[in-house]
């Protein structure tokens, strides 16, 4: 399992000169090669692109960099020390591994300012009680404020030498009121006639001349992270500084940012967020909760710190409040999954039983919740009985499925098409707190199954207010019903949000049942009954389908990552998934030509997972029973290498364990409940008549043992004497018929041994 998305490989083709499979040519790009920098030290960052392995020479000691070499893309910081002389230069050198592609980055720093250039802490300690003119002098410092957002008094503007040393900044006062100059650029102030003293509170420095902006790279600005004191001390005051964990106070909640509101943190020490009425967000509403909070510090007001933010994204408050729990990332998996040596008790939920209220027909309430307190998501329930008989056992069932399919089980569910019309509307809604933000593309999945007349149509739909419903492109169908531990089905339904959902949002998904059709195939159902059971089971899931970028080994002749892969529940999510460990993507003959790459056609019973490949199958719920489970070895058989020689293979593989179903009492009897697939996987050279060898074994096959069934191993294996038609073939050892030989292969790599 990748769980770093590093660098996108292309799909490795075959040239036609048969020589063996191509590399893509390697790049690197900068997003800016040239950098002008002021004579104090400081520090920018540039972005690298690229699809290779590189590397960075930094021939001056005055510059360093955070990392000096690396692979794709990524974010450097150019770090410079004070100047003390004349104006330098250093071209720093970006290159893949052999330098065949080589970006040169020029960084320019300006000589020492001379004896005529005051630091910011310098002119600060010239206030006086009352007005002080300043004779001569000069300033260099880089523009804190943001003039086009208009949260700054008009024609001044904050200026600041360091983004750390306290007493760095100060507020200035143009002559002619012109302060359009862009956040982060360097001015040029002179000090001659300039008059220092308080307005409004602030240290202003009234200028006699407007100030002249330098032919310095401007700086993207990062806050200087000040504690809760620091900003009372005062040494702070015009500096662009950061707060950290701060929500709004209770009584400011649901107010604009014109009302300036109240800052608390857990200690409970307070800030005022300073805006004003023609600032461009003034009117636009801030969230409740919590944030990392970013402006210009502002003197003390009635012994309270104040901060004016220089854009709305300066304070990105969330909807959680201090306590507030939600889901912190991607995938987030509800499980369903019992104690193993508890039948009947959920491991990773809190169950309630939901009982019959006769006044509205209704089974209703909150079913099951997240046993994490973290995490807090709920799932409800509401189902219809006519009459009491109509609910079997008059309630809600937690289930333990010997197989693993663990669910909450009712009856009783009737669609808005059926011809029993309930007091509202039936079916399963699931409630996400969340404390990230969603991409706009997910997959929700997981486990329906139904008996006799449940039921066969259900249709997903997302909210983001429990209002207004979005309903998915198509809905989902119980095409078999459930019988003796078959049929426990598992569904993905793609989501393509409309609306954005962030931290603090909470996001609403509904499973409702649509039309009046039975799962065999009857018509004209109601809906409800004892002969109508369905079960919510395994696991609600939900995912991004993304392609991973793994970065290319050095040397590699051939390399599959099977990035391009995406489908399925990924094993290593872990026992969570309860039976939905077993749930893979298509089989490779369905796979897209993109998916398949270039493996040969004979390649079968091969499935897919996000992000690596699963060589045999186990035919899921396809039986009419778990005793009639098949095993399918599967075969994944690379292209022809092109070009003979002698190789060094490797590759990661990990077997399947259906570790959640092995529990005291379990039907021993049945394939796969209670030991893990077999360990042992065999490499083969095709065609069978090859002369080429693995240096291991003497002969054409080799076989591998002791793959684990909760991580990837890697394997190493040395071919001899392999010509261009020689093909690698990866199946499973022979097995008997209670055995199973599903494993997972990922990063094959072929190393042309010189």
């Amino acid at each position: 399992m990748k769980k770093y998305i590093i660098l996108f490989l292309s799909a490795l083709a075959l040239c036609s000169c048969a020589k063996g499979p191509e590399m893509p040519a390697p790049y690197v790009e900068v997003n800016q090669d040239y950098i002008v920098v002021p004579s104090f030290s400081i520090a920018y960052g540039i972005t690298v692109e690229s699809n290779t392995q590189w590397k960075l020479s930094v021939p001056e000691s005055w510059v360093s960099a955070s990392v000096t070499s690396g692979a794709g893309n990524a974010d450097l910081v150019f770090s410079v020390q004070d100047n003390m002389g004349g104006a330098r230069s250093c071209v720093v050198e970006l290159s893949d591994l052999k330098s065949k592609v080589v970006k040169p980055i020029r960084i320019d720093q300006n000589g020492t300012n001379g004896p005529e250039y005051l630091p910011v802490a310098t002119i600060r300690q010239m206030e006086t009680s009352g007005p002080h003119t300043l004779a001569s002098g000069r300033l260099k410092a880089f523009v804190l404020s943001n003039y086009s957002e208009a949260n700054y008094a008009n024609g001044q503007m904050a200026l600041g030498d360091s983004f750390t040393a306290p007493s760095s900044g100060i507020n200035v006062l143009s002559a002619d009121g012109y302060v359009a100059f862009e956040q982060g650029c360097e001015v040029d102030v002179d000090l001659k006639g300039a008059v220092l003293s308080r307005q409004d509170g602030v240290l202003t420095l009234a200028l006699a001349s407007r100030p002249q902006q330098t032919r310095t790279s401007t700086v993207s600005l990062v806050p200087c992270d000040v504690s809760y004191s620091q900003m009372q001390s005062g040494n702070y005051e015009s500096m662009y500084v950061r707060i950290k964990n701060f929500q709004v106070l209770e009584e400011y909640v649901g107010g604009t940012y014109v009302r300036s509101p109240v800052l608390e943190d857990e200690s409970d020490n307070h800030v005022r967020l300073a805006v004003r009425e023609d600032a461009s967000f003034s009117a636009a509403f801030y969230n409740r909760g919590k944030g990392d909070i970013s402006g210009i510090a502002r003197p003390l007001a009635g012994g309270m710190p104040v901060l004016e933010p220089t854009r709305e994204d300066d304070a990105p408050f969330s909807r959680l409040r201090f306590g507030a729990p939600g889901v912190e990332e991607l995938p987030y998996v509800f499980s369903f999954l019992t104690w193993q040596d508890l039948d009947g008790c959920p491991k990773y939920l809190i169950y309630h039983e939901l009982t019959y209220n006769p006044a509205t027909k209704l089974v209703q309430g909150v079913v099951a919740e997240d046993e994490d307190e973290s995490v807090a998501a709920t799932l409800e329930l509401t189902a219809y009985g006519e009459d009491e008989t109509k609910i079997n056992g008059q309630k809600t069932w937690y289930w333990s499925e010997y197989a693993g399919h663990d669910n909450v089980m009712c009856t009783g569910f009737v669609s808005q098409d059926c011809k029993t019309t309930p007091t509202a509307e039936c079916g399963w809604w699931w409630n996400v707190p969340l404390k990230t933000s969603l991409p706009a593309k997910i997959n929700v999945s997981f486990g329906l199954a139904g008996t006799n007349y449940a039921l066969r149509e259900w249709l997903l739909s997302w909210s983001k207010d429990k209002r207004t419903w979005h309903p998915a492109e198509s809905s989902v169908f119980i095409e078999l019903s459930r019988t003796d531990g078959a049929y426990y089905l598992y569904y993905t339904v793609p989501l393509t949000l409309t609306e954005s959902f962030n931290s603090g949002d909470t996001f609403y998904v509904k499973l409702c049942p649509q039309g009046s059709q039975g799962c065999n195939g009857g018509m004209g159902l109601d809906g409800h009954g004892s002969s109508c059971q369905i079960n919510l089971h395994s696991a609600l899931v939900i995912s991004e389908e993304v392609e991973q970028r793994t970065k290319v080994p050095a040397n590699a002749y051939y390399f599959e990552p099977f990035d391009r892969l995406t489908a399925g529940m990924d094993y290593f999510y872990g026992e969570k998934l309860a039976a939905m460990l077993n749930y893979s993507g298509g089989e490779y003959s369905e796979w897209t030509p993109a998916k398949k790459m270039l493996l040969d056609m004979d390649t079968r019973d091969v499935y897919e997972r996000p992000g690596y490949a699963q060589i045999g199958f186990v035919n899921e719920e396809r039986g009419g029973s778990r005793t009639e489970y098949r095993n399918y070895p599967g075969t994944l058989i690379l292209p022809e290498l092109g070009e003979g020689g002698d190789f060094t293979l490797s590759f990661k593989a990990a077997r399947y364990r259906n570790a959640c179903v092995d529990r005291p009492g379990n039907r021993v009897a049945v394939p796969d409940n209670v030991h893990p697939d077999i360990s042992k996987g065999v490499v083969r050279l095709l065609p069978e008549d090859t002369e080429a060898v693995f240096e291991e074994t003497k002969s054409a096959t080799a076989q591998f043992s002791g793959m684990p069934y909760d991580k990837f191993k890697t394997y190493t294996l040395t071919i001899k004497g392999a010509t261009a038609g020689t093909k690698i073939a990866f199946t499973s050892v022979a097995a008997t018929s209670e055995d199973m030989t599903r494993w997972f292969i990922d990063d094959i790599t072929l190393v042309k041994n010189e």
